[in-house]
């Protein structure tokens, strides 16, 4: 009941939502299907589009429960440390990394290792082996922008919360385009391009531009970041950004941060970054859905990670309804009624 309350309090005071006539007569279209999705996806915005191309709420479960992750996590894409390796491995590029810690253990890529180390020796030894540069400590199963810290020299170790029962992966931090430091220049803004396996024919039916707001150093929807629709066939970003419902769900014609519009914006690389996610996905013939974060950088198109999971919520209100998709709805028509 407070979920629901909180949303139904978001599109009250919206200044982008549609009437409420229009949303009165949405809801009655919809009272067989369930409501709740109709807030949850930001239905009740006015650049929403039709709603009966969105999936109901016994659609979107049957999804998550039946296809995502059906055989458990991906042991690959679901771990950092695992996927980096597997990247090199086959010569994707992917984000420069100092090294790892396992459990009590640091790991450094030029073969050092050092073992049984409390927090504060770790964090020492990440200042000595960095050099100077910034780094980016991430859990290696986590997600949502959840359990990352940015670290240099200048940190206070106790702001770095770190479970040594747990593993992470340390990365140095990347230089942005310059393209992307006039949209937001305080953290790594990434394109997440969902890359579709039908009999080994990769396409890409859909990508939205994620974007940090204020200086957070992360980008993700679920840590308050931003998202807008990105037609990468035609490099050319849609009107409007949003939150996430549990977010507040504001609209953005502009960055709140830099003041950038984004109609029509094009961003770097097009071309190199489906060549580069179609390259990446070839090589995981056991799914066929995976969401890739790419980073831009002066040199090229690279791939931060990627998702066996990718979030339902910001696919359907980036195409504006799944159903509105024709790819989409060859991937997932098992689930769509």
């Amino acid at each position: 009941m407070k979920s629901i309350l909180r949303y139904v309090k978001n599109f009250i005071v919206d200044n982008d939502r549609k009437s409420l006539f229009q949303i009165t007569k949405d809801l009655y279209k919809l009272r067989n299907k369930g409501t709740l999705h109709y807030f949850t996806c930001l239905m009740y915005k006015k650049n929403a589009g039709d709603i009966h191309d969105y999936l109901s709420r016994n659609e979107y479960k049957s999804i998550i429960d039946k296809l995502y992750r059906k055989g458990g996590e991906h042991p690959i894409l679901q771990n950092k440390n695992n996927f980096r390796e597997f990247m090199q491995k086959n010569n994707i590029p992917i984000s420069k990394t100092l090294g790892k810690i396992e459990k009590e253990n640091l790991y450094i890529y030029d073969g050092i290792v050092l073992e049984k180390l409390s927090k504060k020796n770790i964090l020492e030894n990440l200042v000595k082996y960095s050099k100077g540069k910034s780094l980016f400590i991430k859990q290696v199963d986590g997600e949502g922008g959840k359990s990352v810290f940015k670290f240099n020299d200048k940190t206070n170790f106790e702001d770095v919360i770190i479970d040594l029962n747990k593993d992470y992966i340390i990365e140095y931090e990347l230089i942005q385009h310059d393209e992307l430091n006039k949209i937001n220049p305080y953290c790594i803004n990434t394109l997440r391009v969902i890359t579709v396996n039908f009999n080994g024919e990769i396409k890409v039916p859909d990508t939205f531009f994620r974007m940090g707001t204020g200086k957070s150093y992360v980008d993700n929807g679920s840590s308050g970041g931003i998202f807008v629709h990105y037609d990468i066939h035609n490099n050319s970003m849609d009107k409007v950004a949003y939150k996430l419902p549990e977010s507040g769900g504001n609209s953005y014609y502009k960055h709140p941060t830099s003041g950038v519009k984004f109609h029509q914006m094009v961003l770097p690389y097009p071309e190199e970054v489906i060549c580069l996610v179609t390259k990446a996905a070839k090589l995981f013939t056991d799914i066929d859905l995976i969401g890739w974060d790419i980073a831009f950088t002066p040199d090229g198109p690279l791939i931060l990670e990627a998702n066996d999971n990718s979030h339902i919520v910001m696919m359907q209100i980036s195409c504006k309804g799944i159903k509105s998709n024709s790819i989409y709805n060859e991937v997932f028509k098992k689930y769509i009624r």
